[in-house]
């Protein structure tokens, strides 16, 4: 089977939500204490999920382990402690 090798330059959507949930978490870390972080929470986690979904991780066996990881990891985010 002939593979295809991408950069992460093709993919500008998973770069986005990359981006977008860096951003969450660095506002989740000035925002602690203030009882402002599980919104912020959400975005990070769901953002990793999608940035993975976006650069097609689901194409492949490894890739669709990995995101069912980050699926997991979002789950045990939203439904465990309220303290990141």
């Amino acid at each position: 089977m002939n593979r295809i090798k991408t950069i992460a330059g093709a993919y500008p959507v998973a770069i986005a939500f990359a981006a977008l949930s860096l951003g969450a978490a660095g506002a989740m870390v000035m925002s602690r204490g203030t009882g402002r972080a599980f919104p912020l929470t959400v975005v990070a986690s769901v953002s990793f999920v999608l940035a993975g979904a976006a650069g097609g991780a689901h194409r492949d066996g490894f890739g669709r382990f990995m995101l069912v990881g980050l699926i997991g990891c979002c789950m045990g985010d939203l439904l465990g402690g309220y303290d990141f």
